[in-house]
């Protein structure tokens, strides 16, 4: 592995993508380095099954040098076999399998970019798992990329973790090694608590951006100006804002393109041009594309430098619109850019005067890009611009459609949010009711076979309107019939919800419905008065008993709440919704029936169900009360359910007193390790573990083994944890 010099201070610009910066340990190693490499070598001790590990992190944040020095330190100091996989390289099934078979050892791939290399990393890790090979996959994705889109990539997410702002001790790390270098710029003079201060202040979004501000002592965009203000020639100048017009999409522009939108050969710009760019702009080959590629030294620049140099929406417009003619989207990165660009939300917030989005859009339609892709960003441009106009939005649509290409089910969904959108603004009639049929139609197809959430959300923001709109009518004469149209909309509505959060535990797409429903149920009181004649009627329909026990405890009447679930257990014993809403009802009582809790919660799922919730609860009140052998065999189960990380490492249900506050644990620490620790509780007499971040201060560097400690105890789908622990 090849490792050219790099000078540090252009390290710290954020220039280098060698390695020669991790091997002369010019950065710092990050808390959540050890984090990951922890818990790879506790899940990896003597198992052959895959893994995958996800770093998020802001753009800036320093994901691409965390990871880097993750992958030097697992293979230089614990000698694993690790492969680092560039956001231009690839990675095919074929060649992990060959690979393993090979070495007959656990391979490690760590990937720069997710979201560029989702397609590669699900069919690696699928293929793993399904052939039993022992893969490791750790991958970084920025954290608004990953939240959007991450797919169906997300299932296959073992731990996650959050690369969030430097703790205290990094701080004092980087500025000792800014200080080593004699790259503390303006900071030299400045003493050591204000240097620590003023970096831990500018660092709170962007690491990249603090470096800059601190070592120079001016904000980040005039830094970055005044460097391409400096540039000489002019023509160097235009070539720069070419890389920036793509690198702000982290791509990168390629040679050949470079020489068409400029007119300048390759010869000639490596020889009059790279030169003054040199600190500015690096040169990559891009294995996909087999061609070299520019780029800046970082997105972050990149964007920086646009909007800038581009003041005016007729200026980026005209600078799009140019990049755009003469694109090759055979090439891979250049269909990358290209789709980037014309992305309909993108271009609904760039520009407010849709004109030049139409310009845009045009520029693209005489491109040999994909039709369906060009006409389906076009009704989403319409779909989010404040002039957009939804019948156009159809009429792309239809087109996208017909050229049958493109995602056929991304088009769908945008058509039936449209249609949505056309229902709320049409007038009262069978227009308003077709348009949301039609929706519905679709989104019901697609809700059956997606891997995301995406589809039942809409559909339970198409229920949302039209509960909403009946429930302004609950006044009209007909109010008997209304307020069965309510208890109709609501129990659909509760079983979209009830089956997203089955489907999706903890889905944010989920959760935000559940609360949109929730504060219409809060607005609207003439909606418990509808609930209550629904439940009325139907009094062992689990799904109206348990939307309006939630609207009688919002209400203030828990009591009532019991009361309804148990009339519908009563009439219904095998509804499971009615069983799971009773015990954690009940589990919220003062003095709770631990054995009738039990007794409904192992009545609220079956064996193999993915009603993990209900299975959490259960086995937290079996590890409590009960049985901790049950208890353990159902955690067990749920470490290893295919839910996101955050789900499976969420603490929750926190053991409380008579009085409902939070219980204190004595007991003493029985074995440490490097990041965690487990903790004997006398009263239980079960050992819980704990994490280095729950030791505030710095305790966590004094302890020893038999130290005494106190601790709260929680659960997460792994079991027992110990939290806020504090040495006695």
């Amino acid at each position: 592995m090849a490792a050219v010099g790099i000078i540090p201070a252009d390290f710290y610009a954020g220039q280098g993508n060698n390695w020669s910066a991790i091997a002369g340990n010019l950065d710092i190693k990050r808390r959540i380095t050890e984090d990951i490499l922890i818990n790879i070598l506790l899940q990896q001790a003597g198992d052959q099954d895959s893994r995958v590990f996800l770093l998020k992190g802001h753009a800036g944040s320093g994901k691409s040098v965390t990871l880097k020095r993750f992958a030097w330190e697992l293979s230089q100091k614990l000698n694993q076999l690790v492969i680092y996989v560039p956001a231009e390289g690839r990675l095919t099934r074929d060649v992990a399998r060959e690979l393993y078979d090979l070495t007959k050892q656990r391979v490690t791939y760590v990937f720069d970019d997710a979201m560029r290399r989702s397609t590669d990393i699900a069919a690696v890790s699928k293929a793993a798992r399904t052939e039993k090979l022992p893969v490791t996959v750790v991958m970084a994705a920025r954290t608004n990329e990953w939240n959007i889109g991450s797919g169906e990539l997300e299932s296959l997410v073992d731990n996650e973790y959050e690369l969030r702002d430097l703790n205290p001790s990094e701080v004092s790390e980087l500025l000792a090694k800014l200080e080593e270098h004699d790259c503390l710029g303006h900071l030299k003079d400045v003493p050591d608590e204000k240097r620590r201060e003023f970096f831990v202040l500018t660092a709170e979004y962007q690491l990249l951006v603090a470096l800059h501000e601190a070592t120079m002592g001016r904000p980040f965009e005039d830094i970055v100006l005044d460097e391409f203000r400096n540039v000489r020639p002019e023509g160097a100048k235009a070539l720069y804002l070419d890389v920036c017009t793509l690198h702000r999409f982290d791509v990168g522009l390629r040679a050949g393109l470079l020489s068409r939108i400029s007119g300048i050969s390759i010869e000639r710009f490596e020889k009059d041009f790279f030169k003054p760019l040199e600190h500015l702009v690096s040169t990559y080959f891009d294995s996909s594309s087999r061609d070299y590629a520019y780029r800046s030294r970082h997105p972050v620049i990149a964007d920086v430098i646009f909007k800038n140099l581009f003041e005016t929406q007729a200026d980026r417009a005209t600078q799009i619109e140019r990049v755009i003619s003469f694109m090759n989207v055979d090439y891979e990165s250049d269909s990358r850019a290209f789709e980037q660009m014309i992305r309909g939300k993108h271009l609904a917030t760039l520009f407010s005067d849709r004109q030049f989005a139409d310009r845009i859009f045009s520029a693209a339609m005489d491109s040999s890009a994909n039709l369906s892709h060009v006409e389906h960003q076009r009704a989403v441009f319409e779909l989010n611009h404040v002039a957009g106009n939804l019948d156009a939005a159809l009429s792309a649509i239809e087109r996208a459609l017909s050229a049958g290409s493109g995602s056929q089910f991304s088009i769908l969904h945008t058509k039936a949010l449209v249609l949505r959108k056309k229902a709320l603004n049409a007038s009262e009639g069978l227009g308003k009711d077709a348009f949301r049929q039609e929706a519905r139609r679709i989104l019901e197809r697609q809700a059956k076979t997606s891997h995301t959430s995406h589809a039942l959300h809409s559909i339970g923001q198409l229920l949302i309107d039209e509960l909403r709109e009946a429930l302004i009518k609950v006044e009209d004469p007909n109010s008997a019939l209304v307020d069965r149209a309510v208890a109709s909309l609501s129990k659909q509505l509760e079983k979209v919800v009830s089956d997203g959060h089955s489907k999706f535990p903890a889905d944010s797409h989920m959760l935000t419905l559940e609360a949109s429903f929730a504060q219409l149920l809060e607005q609207e009181p003439r909606f418990i008065t509808a609930l209550e004649n629904a439940f009325a009627h139907s009094p062992g329909d689990g799904l109206i008993a348990v939307r309006l026990a939630k609207a009688q405890v919002k209400a203030g009447v828990p009591a009532d709440a019991l009361s309804t679930l148990a009339q519908c257990i009563e009439r219904n014993p095998a509804d499971k919704r009615a069983r799971y809403e009773y015990a954690r009802q009940l589990i919220r009582t003062k003095q709770p029936d631990n054995k009738a809790v039990i007794r409904h919660l192992r009545a609220s799922f079956s064996e193999g169900d993915t009603n993990y919730a209900a299975q959490f609860w259960c086995a937290r009140h079996y590890f409590l009360y009960d049985d901790r052998s049950r208890a353990k065999e159902l955690f067990q189960k749920l470490e290893k359910a295919r839910v996101p990380p955050a789900v499976r490492n969420r603490v929750q249900g926190f053991a409380r007193n008579y009085s409902g506050e939070l219980e204190s644990f004595v007991g003493h620490i029985s074995r440490l390790e490097d990041g965690f620790c487990f903790i004997q509780l006398e009263t239980i007499q079960e050992s819980v573990f704990a994490h280095y971040t729950q030791f505030s201060g710095d305790q966590w560097g004094k302890l020893r083994v038999g130290n005494e400690v106190s601790c709260y105890l929680g659960f997460s789908f792994r079991g027992p944890v110990a939290t806020e622990v504090r040495a006695n």
